[in-house]
């Protein structure tokens, strides 16, 4: 028998799940990353927020998450948990933008959601998503040099997030997002004689931290420079980190080549399903 477990808050979530979502961390970097930011007072998250745990027999067979007023995400579970985790999710909001996860299951709780709601949907993102636990291959890299983002970018950097949230179909406040990185001193520049590419780091957990954001304007492209600037970040994540995973359009060859050529390999694929008014 399937049982959707709904937790208050991330403290508890992460007492039931956590060793669950750990056992596969770099599937799972998404859930953990933002369960172990809500445990901060730096947590962009807005109530109500969503943790539950779906268990058969008593043990967890897999998690869903939404910290509004970001989309629902899911993770492997079993088929017969998808429309009671619908009914509970729905219990808690009235409204999804979007659910994003493995394909099988994202698709199952789209088709469950809809029609509970009276919605159509449709895909919105492929992403593949890798894992880099070693020392990442650097081949010759450009001019430049990689630095920290500062608060004499933010300007070009608000320009830079406009585009990217077109570029990747977002409902994140990218701007928002780049302007927490920066306060953090987690959003990277590529410079040569200016910024050339920008690298965003989040999801961050005790054995990992993932590569959120990759963008160069298209006037910058191939030059080698986001290669340079990812290979760079991932090895200073990994100075204080076991792993660190990033995603890409698996619909586009060009990043997911310099991804594996850093020594990226992938762990799993997912996508994104938003929700509008039925026509």
């Amino acid at each position: 028998m399937v049982k959707v477990r709904r937790f208050s808050d991330a403290r508890a979530f992460l007492d039931r799940a956590e060793a669950w979502l750990l056992a596969s961390e770099a599937r799972h970097n998404s859930i953990l990353g933002d369960a172990y930011l809500l445990l901060t007072d730096a947590h962009p998250f807005r109530d109500p927020i969503y943790l539950c745990t779906v268990e058969t027999n008593g043990r967890i067979a897999g998690c869903a998450a939404r910290p509004s007023p970001d989309g629902l995400t899911l993770t492997d579970m079993p088929d017969e948990a998808i429309e009671p985790l619908a009914a509970d999710v729905g219990a808690t909001f009235a409204e999804l933008p979007l659910v994003n996860g493995p394909e099988r299951e994202a698709a199952a709780f789209a088709r469950a959601w809809s029609a509970a709601h009276g919605l159509d949907f449709s895909l919105s993102f492929y992403w593949r998503w890798y894992v880099l636990d070693r020392a990442p291959n650097r081949s010759r890299e450009p001019g430049g040099e990689l630095r920290l983002a500062g608060a004499d970018d933010r300007g070009l950097v608000e320009q830079w997030a406009d585009a990217y949230a077109r570029a990747v179909r977002t409902i994140v406040d990218v701007r928002a997002f780049f302007e927490r990185r920066i306060k953090t001193r987690s959003l990277y520049l590529w410079d040569d004689g200016g910024p050339r590419s920008l690298v965003a780091v989040s999801g961050l957990t005790p054995a990992s931290a993932r590569i959120s954001a990759v963008y160069t304007p298209p006037e910058w492209r191939g030059n080698g420079y986001a290669r340079a600037a990812v290979a760079q970040v991932s090895a200073i994540v990994l100075e204080t980190r076991r792993m660190c995973v990033l995603f890409a359009d698996r619909t586009d060859p060009g990043p997911n080549a310099i991804y594996m050529r850093i020594g990226y390999r992938p762990v799993q694929d997912t996508v994104g399903i938003t929700f509008a008014p039925r026509r």
